[in-house]
């Protein structure tokens, strides 16, 4: 196996974000690999927010996968994929 040590992403900002319906998305963004996951802050009524959020990665294979999606935050519901 052979791993990279440490990698760190930084989520800056989401473009295009649109809602499946009515109402206005509170998004972030949900980073994940198989050994760890990460999540930005929510921005409350936001279509293009900016996040500037770094996260770290250590000890990650050099092939392994890593998943972004972007979810709206519901506070009575759950959460909602609205991007990958």
């Amino acid at each position: 196996m052979a791993f990279l040590g440490r990698l760190k992403v930084t989520i800056v900002e989401a473009r295009g974000i649109k809602m499946p319906g009515l109402g206005t998305p509170d998004p972030y963004v949900k980073i994940e690999t198989a050994r760890k996951s990460h999540k930005t802050h929510h921005k409350n009524n936001e279509k293009k927010p900016q996040y500037n959020e770094t996260f770290t990665f250590d000890g990650i294979e050099t092939n392994q996968p890593m998943t972004l999606e972007v979810w709206d935050h519901d506070t009575f519901s759950p959460d909602d994929i609205i991007g990958s």
